[in-house]
């Protein structure tokens, strides 16, 4: 984060990071109730954005919830 802060990063943006088999960086979205495997668990999201915050910057989560991984049926997404 220190390096983010000396180019002068204010504001970071961050992909979506729920359960996708992330075939589109994780917009594929398959499960809205859970996280990715290798975003680890909300424990470390936290960490994450209050490192970002302790340095004066901003958290931008991009999230798309009008549609779900194509395999999906609508009722399980």
């Amino acid at each position: 984060m220190d390096y983010f802060k000396e180019l002068g990063v204010d504001v970071l943006r961050l992909n979506p990071f729920y359960r996708s088999p992330d075939i589109d960086n994780g917009y594929d979205i398959s499960n809205y109730y859970a996280i990715m495997e290798k975003a680890q668990d909300f424990e470390v999201f936290n960490r994450l954005v209050s490192e970002i915050h302790a340095r004066d910057m901003k958290v931008i989560m991009d999230l798309v919830v009008n549609h779900c991984i194509y395999q999906q049926k609508i009722k399980d997404c």
